[in-house]
């Protein structure tokens, strides 16, 4: 191929990561056709590197290509990265900052104002959704960032994940959460959070652990990279990161559960997914057969829906509660309600996990493994 071939290559390559980056948000919100088009627009890149012999990107487009569903973001992950360092329009790179992620405006210009405060000249960037997070995580490095457990469009655990996993960025990151649940704090550090703070949370001291994990981080290069951390050490083993494998390992196969989801598309994709797992899933499309159903048999966890026709999800979950066969049965409440309100009343009632609407189908089955798991 001549260099003429090479030029067009390299300068396609930033149109190329945005598909691939907007095929990425389509597949953790459940699309199934944007996991077939991963594929073939990998395969696609596979060719184009062949002929240009560009082997580091055939490896990894192939890699994307062979993925299973649950590591399919992370294999994207490391192409994109491959990808960006030979796109000449890549900016350079940036002195890492700090990321705050809340959807409260002027709360999230309090903890600006006091991390300045502390004579801290990093640059502060503020994210009010999760969506904006990801999109300034994926333009500019982080040495610490501040990440709200409940934000508009989705769950600061799956931000976290992907923080840690996907993305996996050295930086330190602060949980700060309204839920007082020691299983979210757990997950949450496992994850690899460096601390769970609940709000409202004094803004001095906050400021003042900013400063303290700043002073621990070794300025480097801080860009999308292959999964890859390195291990706890023995004395963080307890909370050390899950690794995928780990999860993907735990063995569900023929346990039982119950789905009450009143949507019929979203209740018929939700079963297919855990099917694939190996689970037994039976659909209840209200709260009074969902009841009904649990008189009727024993199931090893309940998927919980709250707006639902004749019975909603919080009456459920309290009749669950009540009774004495049920009440050690783990109920995941998934719904579209995102406010702290909601949340919390959620977990007060008995909720095992809260996820909400839209959610990644990948995530959904990591919770049910860990808590049938337990």
């Amino acid at each position: 191929m001549t260099d003429k071939d090479k030029t067009q290559f390299t300068n396609s390559l930033a149109e190329k990561i945005n598909r691939f980056k907007s095929l990425a948000r389509d597949f953790r919100l459940g699309n199934a056709s944007a996991e077939q088009e991963i594929r073939l627009q990998a395969g696609a890149l596979t060719e184009e590197a062949k002929q240009l012999a560009l082997n580091e990107i055939v490896q990894a487009a192939q890699a994307v290509e062979k993925a299973g569903e649950n590591e399919l973001i992370t294999r994207l992950a490391g192409l994109t990265k491959l990808m960006a360092a030979g796109d000449n329009t890549t900016a350079p790179q940036q002195e890492p900052g700090i990321l705050i992620i809340e959807e409260d405006a002027q709360l999230a210009e309090q903890f600006a104002n006091a991390i300045r405060g502390q004579f801290i000249d990093d640059p502060i960037s503020i994210a009010s959704t999760n969506k904006e997070a990801q999109e300034l995580l994926l333009k500019q490095p982080f040495s610490t960032i501040l990440l709200s457990l409940i934000m508009p469009d989705g769950d600061g655990r799956e931000l976290l994940h992907d923080i840690k996993y996907e993305y996996a960025l050295p930086a330190s990151v602060i949980v700060l959460s309204p839920v007082n649940n020691d299983k979210v704090r757990v997950e949450c550090m496992r994850l690899g959070a460096e601390k769970f703070l609940l709000k409202p949370v004094n803004v001095n001291e906050l400021a003042s652990l900013v400063k303290k994990l700043l002073k621990k981080f070794e300025k480097q290069e801080l860009s999308l990279v292959p999964i890859g951390s390195e291990a706890a050490a023995e004395e963080d083993i307890e909370y050390a990161p899950i690794e995928k494998n780990e999860q993907q390992q735990v063995s569900v196969h023929g346990q039982k559960i119950l789905l009450v989801e009143d949507e019929p598309m979203q209740a018929n994709l939700t079963k297919i997914r855990l099917t694939k797992q190996g689970l037994t899933v039976v659909h209840a499309k209200d709260g009074k057969e969902a009841l009904e159903l649990l008189k009727q048999d024993r199931y090893s966890l309940v998927i919980l829906d709250i707006m639902m026709p004749v019975l909603d999800g919080f009456t459920v979950l309290k009749v669950i509660r009540k009774d004495q066969k049920l009440q050690s049965t783990p109920v995941i409440i998934v719904s579209g309600m995102g406010s702290e309100d909601d949340i919390i009343q959620g977990y007060d009632l008995g909720a095992t996990d809260y996820i909400l609407k839209p959610f990644s189908p990948v995530h959904l089955i990591a919770r049910v493994k860990s808590l049938l798991k337990d």
